[in-house]
């Protein structure tokens, strides 16, 4: 089954919270709150998040975690990618493949044909628009 770890699922979820507050700086121990994510797992995620630049630390009495940039600007693609790694459906799609069956193997075309496009699908989604219901044609299979 193909499916990103919890540390990218949970790092979602944080920035969606995240963008409910964009105007304002939010504590780890808040955010692990309102997400109802324990505050361990929730502080490793937000740490990746900031040594990535999708999200800023400020310390003090008025200090906490915001948006590096507005949700809007924020492509699910590369918070995904910062934190699994570039995106291959098959060992054959990234650039470091080491498939034997390489060269007379036909499925590599759609292989790639299929990672391209879940690839320009996470590209073209933002932290915003997670945090609106999903749009009805995206739920539907062609």
């Amino acid at each position: 089954m193909l499916r990103v770890s919890k540390l990218t699922d949970y790092a979602l979820v944080l920035l969606t919270h995240l963008a409910n507050c964009e105007h304002e700086a939010v504590s780890a121990q808040v955010l692990a709150e309102r997400s109802q994510l324990h505050l361990p797992m929730a502080s490793k995620a937000l740490k990746r998040l900031a040594q990535a630049g999708v999200i800023v630390s400020r310390r003090g009495s008025q200090g906490g975690y915001s948006l590096a940039k507005p949700a809007a600007a924020t492509r699910v693609l590369d918070v995904v990618e910062y934190l699994e790694g570039p995106l291959g459906i098959a060992p054959c799609t990234s650039a470091e493949h080491d498939c034997e069956l390489l060269n007379h193997c036909g499925l590599r075309p759609h292989w790639s044909v299929i990672n391209s496009r879940i690839r320009a699908e996470l590209a073209r989604l933002s932290i915003a628009d997670l945090c609106r219901p999903p749009i009805p044609s995206l739920l539907e299979l062609s």
